[in-house]
């Protein structure tokens, strides 16, 4: 599978009354998942935070509020974006009446390049199927200047969106270019696909159609 790797360590703070930790985990904060707990420890990948029981109460809403995942439109709130013109947009405006595809890429990742001709003809034949497209492009401030002249020139059909510092990224817990999420019409992330190589269009289309079905 060809794809181009990023790395991060995201930190985040927890504050619950008068407790507050530092968590450092990759994804733990991207996807704001958190076990409360009497003692600190590491389960499947997550932190838990040491909770005494005098502050048990004063969390129990708390710990309903937090217990999600931030992936799809029903849990996260309006995400605003600029677009290549550097007009602010909202994603919600972009989603489809059935499903929304989210393509996640870079003008120097190379997956990512060779992918846009063959999602250019994706959307124009599922389009009006009621299957919403956004790109978003993930190249850094210094390179922002660059990007609408690709776009441009690579005659990208579908709406986009800008996001050099990785907001959305970070939201949609993407870690790899190009990656491609699928979620249905109430926001559930449904298929996700990561890398590109000549012949996983094909793939992407089957899933497409199948879960209009």
């Amino acid at each position: 599978m060809a794809f181009a790797k990023i790395s991060r360590v995201v930190v985040c703070e927890v504050i619950v009354s008068n407790l507050k930790k530092t968590i450092i985990n990759k994804r733990l904060c991207n996807r704001r998942v958190f076990f409360f707990v009497i003692n600190i420890e590491k389960k499947k990948g997550l932190t838990s935070l040491k909770i005494q029981k005098p502050l048990m109460k004063k969390i129990t809403l708390l710990i309903f509020s937090v217990f999600i995942s931030l992936s799809g439109w029903a849990q996260v709130p309006d995400i605003e974006a600029k677009d290549i013109d550097q007009n602010w947009v909202s994603l919600k405006d972009f989603k489809g009446e059935k499903l929304t595809v989210i393509d996640f890429w870079a003008t120097w990742c190379k997956p990512c390049v060779a992918a846009i001709p063959k999602l250019n003809s994706i959307y124009g034949d599922f389009s009006e199927k009621g299957v919403g497209f956004i790109g978003v492009n993930v190249d850094g401030p210094r390179n922002l200047s660059k990007v609408k002249p690709f776009a441009t020139s690579m005659n990208i059909k579908y709406p986009m969106v800008l996001d050099p510092d990785q907001d959305l990224v970070n939201r949609f817990n993407v870690t790899v270019f190009p990656t491609l999420i699928v979620l249905n019409e109430k926001g559930k992330e449904v298929f996700v696909h990561e890398g590109f190589n000549q012949g996983d269009e094909k793939l992407i289309r089957e899933k497409l159609q199948k879960l209009l079905n």
